[in-house]
C-alpha cells in the first residue's frame, strides 16, 4: 500500500475493504464495489508533519522561531530554516517517512486492517 503525500487542496482517498485499492476520491470508483466497504484513507498536511518535527527536536531556541505563526508562515519559515541539504534535510526526510509510516499503521489498527510491513 503506497502512501500519498497530501496537499492543503487535495482530497482524500477511499480504500476498498475487500480489494485493499486505494481510490482517489476524485475518481471514478467501480460500480462493483459497494459503499459499504470504503472507508476515508488517511491524509496528512505537510505543515503538521513539520509541527510535529520541530515538537520533536525538543529545541526551545529552534521552537521560539515558529511561535504564533500561521500553516503558510510555518511552512515557509520551516524551509528557510531546515532546508540545508545537509543533516536537517536529511534528518526531516527520514521524520516525514517516520510520521506517514505511524500514521498509516494507526489507521490500519483503528480499522481492524490487516497488514504486513515489509521495508527494504
Amino acid at each position: 500500500m503506497a502512501i500519498g503525500k497530501a496537499t492543503e487542496d487535495s482530497e482524500h482517498a477511499l480504500f476498498d475493504l475487500e480489494s485493499y485499492e486505494l481510490y482517489r476520491a476524485d475518481a471514478e470508483v467501480p460500480a462493483a464495489v459497494s459503499g459499504e466497504m470504503l472507508l476515508s484513507f488517511p491524509s496528512v498536511r505537510q505543515v503538521d508533519i513539520q509541527r510535529a518535527y520541530v515538537d520533536h527536536l525538543n529545541d526551545r531556541s529552534i521552537s521560539n522561531q515558529f511561535r504564533n505563526l500561521t500553516d503558510d508562515e510555518y511552512w515557509h519559515r520551516f524551509w528557510k530554516v531546515f532546508d540545508d541539504d545537509g543533516f536537517w534535510s536529511s534528518d526531516y526526510g527520514k521524520y516525514e517517512e517516520a510520521f506517514y509510516l505511524r500514521t498509516v499503521l494507526a489507521w490500519c489498527e483503528r480499522n481492524g486492517i490487516v497488514y504486513r510491513l515489509s521495508i527494504q
